[in-house]
């Protein structure tokens, strides 16, 4: 599972200097993960240029049933992937996910690449299921948004509790839905 994480992540940064950028539009500046939510359920074709990034826009296809289908809005920094703001496949056009990839977008002090043992007491004690065998873990004050741990090899932490998380792994990316 993670190696197939690490392959979508490296063919997304890829895809920041290849893919044809969609016309700019009005920027708007983020800097906190709450800025972000105001995107959820938002068209995603009437999404803004962020930042100043460069964007494209994805279609992504089920590997279990290719009738299924979403989009993503992808934005870059230079080759670096900074935020995905995804659609589903029940809702193709609203954005129902936004991923963050890059340490400057943050809440507090709870950012990509930031250690866990410096952040857990913000976090929930409950760890969600993940069909997808990640590990997430929820903030505290805000149900809406999921931090994902680079657990490496260690499968156990895939099911086990918070108090058997190594505080060195590190947050791979923020989750908002």
């Amino acid at each position: 599972m993670r190696t197939i994480l690490l392959c979508c992540f490296v063919t997304l940064q890829m895809a920041c200097n290849s893919t044809q950028q969609l016309q700019k539009t009005e920027d708007v500046t983020i800097s906190s993960i709450e800025e972000l939510s105001v995107f959820l359920s938002c068209c995603i074709d009437s999404l803004p240029n962020i930042n100043h990034f460069s964007r494209y826009k994805e279609r992504i296809e089920s590997d279990e049933d290719k009738s299924l289908h979403w989009f993503s809005m992808n934005y870059c920094d230079g080759e670096k992937l900074v935020l995905s703001m995804e659609t589903n496949w029940v809702s193709p056009d609203t954005i129902s996910r936004i991923t963050v990839w890059a340490p400057f977008i943050q809440k507090n002090r709870i950012y990509v690449g930031q250690q866990y043992g410096k952040i857990k007491d913000s976090l929930d004690l409950e760890i969600p299921s993940s069909p997808d065998g990640e590990l997430f873990l929820k903030i505290k004050d805000k149900p809406n948004v999921f931090i994902q741990l680079d657990v490496g090899d260690n499968e156990k932490l895939y099911y086990g509790s918070k108090h058997m998380i190594p505080d060195s792994l590190r947050i791979i990316s923020i989750v908002v839905r």
